[in-house]
């Protein structure tokens, strides 16, 4: 029992070895498939410019998959003077950006205070890994505080 223990342990971290080969494999392949049609597609628009069957081609070919959605905006937010509001579903990897002439602390919820993060007017900090439910204090006791984040959809 302990030699197939062993042996299943090993043909697991084989398969897992392989796994991550084929998983950058993949990426590799989507990402040429993507440049390929991408290519295909400045062409065909080159030649669509003195054709117009081949122009309304494009058009529907785009139409179907080459668009885009609309970004979301970032979320505003107000914090009163001398204030604190919680803010759910943030989006981490994102800017936090003070919007407002006052200073503003974020820090993650239940997290510990020497953690906080201090933006100053009219700048911003990155949200780091995990802080997606935060508490963002207005330092100021006389200015109402303003920012934007993006949040999860």
């Amino acid at each position: 029992m302990n030699l197939e223990e062993l042996n299943t342990r090993l043909a697991w971290a084989t398969c897992l070895g392989v796994a991550a080969i084929l998983e950058n494999h993949l990426k590799i392949v989507k990402n040429n498939q993507m440049v390929y049609s991408r290519q295909s597609m400045d062409s065909t628009r080159l030649l669509a410019k003195n054709n117009a069957a081949i122009a309304s081609a494009v058009l529907v070919i785009a139409n179907k998959y080459f668009t885009r959605k609309a970004k979301k905006p970032a979320t505003a937010y107000t914090v009163a003077a001398g204030g604190k509001i919680t803010v759910n579903g943030v989006k981490t990897g994102k800017m936090f950006t003070n919007a407002g002439t006052a200073t503003l602390s974020f820090l993650n919820l239940n997290g510990n205070a020497g953690d906080a993060i201090t933006v100053g007017p009219a700048s911003g900090a990155l949200i780091p890994a995990g802080w997606t439910n935060i508490v963002v204090t207005n330092l100021n006791a006389t200015i109402e505080g303003s920012f934007t984040l993006f949040e999860q959809a």
